[in-house]
């Protein structure tokens, strides 16, 4: 994959700038190949018993970038494409573990 363009570096600033003032957390697992944004469902982190999920996962045949994994999950999370998990209590570092814990059983 090349490099990123000036473009999808502003890109990725902006939806990380506003991901993280919803309470949003992205976190990468490079030697999964996948990264994960994850963020609550209601703005009040405490309050919400879900969290809205996205994942980035790199294919075997190309060089594991985080910050391109970033922008693709984040991308996916502004375009809705998501799916919610039960917070149950869990820190979102904790969701974002699980699913990528979930995820690496199935490579």
């Amino acid at each position: 994959m090349a490099k990123m363009t000036a473009d999808e570096k502003n890109d990725r600033k902006v939806y990380m700038q506003r991901f993280t003032a919803m309470g949003g957390q992205v976190i990468a697992y490079p030697d999964m190949r996948i990264t994960v944004a994850v963020v609550p469902c209601l703005r009040n982190a405490k309050r919400s018993r879900f969290a809205h999920v996205s994942i980035a996962q790199c294919s075997h045949a190309d060089k594991f970038k985080r910050k391109r994994g970033e922008l693709i999950a984040l991308e996916r999370m502004a375009c809705g494409y998501l799916f919610a998990v039960p917070m149950d209590g869990r820190e979102l570092w904790e969701v974002a573990d699980s699913v990528a814990e979930f995820l690496g059983n199935w490579q």
